[in-house]
């Protein structure tokens, strides 16, 4: 149980640590045979690029994890601390309706791309692969929110207002 507690807690930062690592050092290789060796190698700059579109759509679910997403707040401010929460809390709703949108229709163009011949131009793998993180990333969001929306709900009937009814970065999301 402790080490679901850990993944739950870590899970995005340990997969960020590990690709940007890898970025690293294929463009460290990259750079190193281009000057030190005379010669290119094709595939660290692809894979590179293909590692940075995961350490994105990754990194989307870190930041909202952490409530570092672009939100709008002015209205918050203005309304009574019930109508602020429940539009907190609808602000998170619709952006879950949006997420299963994007895990839908990713997947299905996962499936379409998986389906055909499409390959990467220096490594020559299926581009339904680099394609897949899109509805993982979007999955993995639509789980940060939910928890989010966990958080918020008690909240909803409560006397005070908070701060911020997201996650901050210095509380656990075990708390939850």
């Amino acid at each position: 149980m402790n080490v679901l507690k850990k993944l739950n807690m870590h899970f995005e930062e340990y997969v960020c640590m590990l690709l940007l690592s890898l970025m690293v050092l294929l463009i460290l290789t990259q750079v190193a045979s281009r000057f030190l060796l005379n010669m290119s190698l094709d595939w660290s700059e692809e894979l590179a690029r293909f590692i940075f579109i995961w350490l994105i759509y990754i990194s989307i679910s870190l930041a909202a994890k952490y409530n570092r997403h672009i939100r709008v707040e002015a209205l918050k401010f203005v309304l009574p601390p019930f109508l602020s929460k429940l539009v907190d809390l609808f602000a998170l709703l619709c952006w879950l309706g949006f997420n299963g949108y994007m895990i839908f229709h990713g997947a299905d163009m996962v499936t379409q791309i998986l389906n055909t011949t499409q390959t990467s131009a220096a490594i020559g793998l299926n581009m339904g692969y680099i394609y897949s993180i899109v509805p993982i990333g979007f999955l993995l969001m639509s789980i940060r929110i939910l928890q989010q929306i966990c958080k918020a709900l008690p909240l909803l009937f409560s006397k005070e207002l908070p701060k911020n009814i997201m996650l901050d970065k210095n509380q656990q999301i075990g708390e939850i």
